[in-house]
């Protein structure tokens, strides 16, 4: 098997991708119907990245230099979960399992980035844009969504500006040259939109904005979507959802004060509920992480963000950038990064920039 295969690389990406939209959850895994193509894809995924990795053929070529700005700022986020962890031991049980998976999404996306590169990560977006798009928007239109609608609205922030920018051409030139295929991108951006109404998730809907302000931020198309996006948002947001969300916070406040320099531990936000009415995180990702790790937290939250912004405005017209933003946009009223699908999808896109600035500076 020729492991070097451009076409290979993107397949696997096009598979992954699926997978983490049908799984990226957590309901993925309960549902028995999916747990065969959830356990075969995951099979099929590790092996093609585990022989890339080993491939003699891809051991011996030319690597990039390994990319340390966002990686560094990744270890300084586990780390203060780390601390936050060991201060708390009686609720260790809890903790480790988000330690592991903060590790497996650095871990996991900076593998896959080093053995697929960036091109067959766009490219396998695209192919897996084109399946994905047109099963959300009917499966939310005729009520037989899979996961929470507020976690699956964020795969079509995720692949909009990576076909709008990044493959489709009259995208980015550097990558797809003079040509031009604008009926090509408008049904990508009809499609992306479409599905993020569909879902009627009022975060989602923000981070659309975000990320196609960020996406066209040279052409007058921006001027369009924030008017157009914050109608949707109200159109869209519940009353209840609003208190709710003030709810969360208060508790999450409350946890901060108890024990402001190393919080309540890493995962423990659910504990703070009583049992049956237990909510896993804050709907915010600044309140959760005061919540479950204190000010060390925040601070390496904070020196996680400043890596980011260094990364994301030497390159603002990156499909990368658009991801990012748009995740991050969410991140304010919901936490989709607590979940596989999108956690990799952001490592991937920080990790993209991460070679591309090192390659740079090399």
């Amino acid at each position: 098997m020729d492991l070097q295969s451009a076409s290979l690389k993107t397949g696997a990406v096009a598979i992954a991708i699926i997978w983490l939209v049908f799984s990226g959850g957590h309901a993925g895994w309960k549902s028995p119907a999916l747990v065969v193509v959830n356990l075969f894809a995951g099979c099929a995924i590790l092996y093609v990245w585990v022989a890339m990795v080993w491939d003699r053929t891809w051991t011996s070529s030319k690597r990039d230099p390994a990319p340390m700005r966002f990686g560094l700022a990744a270890l300084a986020v586990l780390g203060a979960a780390l601390i936050s962890a060991l201060a708390h031991p009686a609720t260790l049980s809890i903790s480790e399992w988000r330690l592991i998976t903060m590790i497996g999404y650095v871990a996991v996306g900076y593998v896959a980035v080093a053995a697929l590169g960036e091109e067959a990560i766009v490219q396998g977006s695209v192919l897996a844009g084109w399946a994905l798009l047109p099963v959300i928007i009917v499966a939310a239109n005729v009520g037989l969504l899979w996961e929470n609608r507020n976690i699956i609205a964020v795969f079509p922030v995720i692949l909009a500006p990576t076909g709008l920018i990044g493959a489709i051409p009259g995208g980015d030139p550097a990558r797809t040259g003079e040509g031009k295929s604008p009926n090509k991108r408008l049904l990508w951006l009809a499609l992306a939109i479409t599905a993020e109404i569909s879902l009627g998730s009022a975060g989602g809907m923000l981070a659309m904005v975000v990320c196609l302000v960020v996406t066209f931020q040279r052409s007058l198309w921006r001027l369009l979507f924030p008017g157009l996006g914050l109608a949707a948002i109200f159109a869209i947001a519940r009353p209840e959802s609003t208190a709710w969300r003030l709810e969360y916070w208060r508790v999450a406040w409350d946890a901060f004060l108890s024990s402001p320099i190393v919080g309540v531990g890493p995962g423990s936000y659910a504990s703070l509920w009583p049992v049956g009415q237990a909510w896993y995180h804050a709907h915010n990702i600044v309140i959760t992480t005061a919540a479950e790790t204190g000010l060390i937290g925040i601070a390496a939250l904070e020196f996680a963000w400043l890596k980011l912004l260094n990364l994301t405005r030497r390159h603002p017209g990156a499909w990368q950038t658009a991801v990012i933003a748009g995740l991050l946009a969410h991140s304010l009223v919901d936490e989709p990064l607590q979940f596989w699908g999108p956690g990799l999808a952001f490592v991937a896109a920080a990790a993209t920039l991460d070679v591309q600035a090192t390659r740079e500076s090399a």
